[in-house]
């Protein structure tokens, strides 16, 4: 496995790791673009030839973003559905890259193991889940009897994520129920209002084939569908990760569908400033790897108002410039 050279955390600005499907997609472009605003330091993990441990002893934070194919379920021990991998409309399943796949679940254990502050997405929430030995229902629509080919996949209706359409119910009394409650541009009067059994209705973007069954082991449910389906889970304060940073939600905040949204992103990142304060990278890095102080700069003022994201190699960190024209894909 290759080890990289990664940015220093500095001046209270935490190096986060973004394990993603494309660099240049929207969904990533959106992160980015949010983590930047809130100070952190962004860099897409190479998933393709990275030790995964090595990037964690590095990383203040790490988050575990989606993707179009559908996580294996050889990977859960599950036959696969006749549905299962062909969400993009192929007729041979299609499923997460084997790399991405082992890089990812070597993520979680480090992240995980050293308590690293941890946030997954969408298909990242799934694999953290399996990675805990929960199991996925590998065809939503099958399972909600719907007669919508897409009932939890927007923009396979034509609507944009920044748009939310399903309402989530959230556990008032638990680390997402706390990460704030006003209602987004698009949510109607009635979104984070609470009901009598404490829960808060959250009004938010959906984008996903399938969904998980079970809280991963040592995980809890804090959030679920209006339809039934897992939507967030967090560290069970009673289980073996309690006191830790782990938030893994099915909708994208990405697209800040929603103010939660934004209080969420604003949370991670400050659990992951605090733990670049408590841990820093010169008592980490027992390894001997060299930390490079300053990435190298390249200057793209005619795309200024797009952020650039940190990508790290085996030579150097560089800055790739995410270009208007190459937003094409979904994740």
């Amino acid at each position: 496995m290759m080890q990289r050279d990664f940015p220093s955390t500095s001046d209270g600005h935490p190096v986060i790791g973004v394990s993603c499907h494309s660099a240049l997609g929207v969904s990533t472009t959106a992160l980015i673009t949010q983590l930047k605003m809130l100070g952190a330091v962004p860099v897409i993990l190479d998933w393709k030839n990275a030790d995964a441990a090595h990037d964690a002893a590095h990383l203040d934070g790490v988050i575990v973003m989606g993707s179009p194919p559908d996580i294996n379920p050889a990977e859960y021990g599950h036959a696969p559905h006749p549905q299962s991998g062909k969400m993009l409309g192929n007729d041979t399943p299609v499923f997460v890259d084997p790399k991405r796949a082992d890089y990812e679940n070597q993520m979680i254990d480090a992240a995980l193991e050293h308590g690293v502050p941890f946030m997954s997405v969408c298909q990242g929430f799934q694999r953290l889940n399996v990675r805990l030995g929960a199991t996925l229902h590998q065809h939503v629509p099958e399972l909600l009897n719907s007669e919508d080919e897409y009932p939890t996949c927007q923009i396979k209706n034509d609507i944009p994520l920044f748009v939310p359409t399903k309402w989530i119910g959230i556990k008032q009394d638990s680390q997402l129920g706390r990460m704030g409650a006003q209602k987004g541009y698009f949510a109607p009067d009635s979104d984070a209002s609470v009901d009598e059994d404490g829960v808060i209705w959250h009004y938010d973007n959906a984008l996903h084939h399938q969904a998980v069954q079970m809280a991963g082991d040592g995980l809890m449910v804090n959030a679920v569908s209006e339809d039934g389906l897992i939507y967030g889970v967090e560290a069970d304060p009673a289980g073996k990760y309690a006191g830790q940073f782990i938030l893994g939600i099915q909708f994208h905040p990405e697209f800040s569908a929603s103010m939660r949204s934004l209080d969420i992103m604003a949370a991670f990142t400050e659990a992951a400033r605090d733990y670049a304060r408590q841990h820093p990278h010169e008592e980490r890095l027992s390894d001997g790897v060299h930390v490079s102080a300053q990435p190298s700069e390249r200057s793209w003022r005619n795309l200024a108002e797009i952020p650039n994201t940190f990508i790290a190699d085996a030579q150097n960190v560089e800055k790739v410039c995410v270009r208007k024209s190459s937003i094409e894909h979904a994740l």
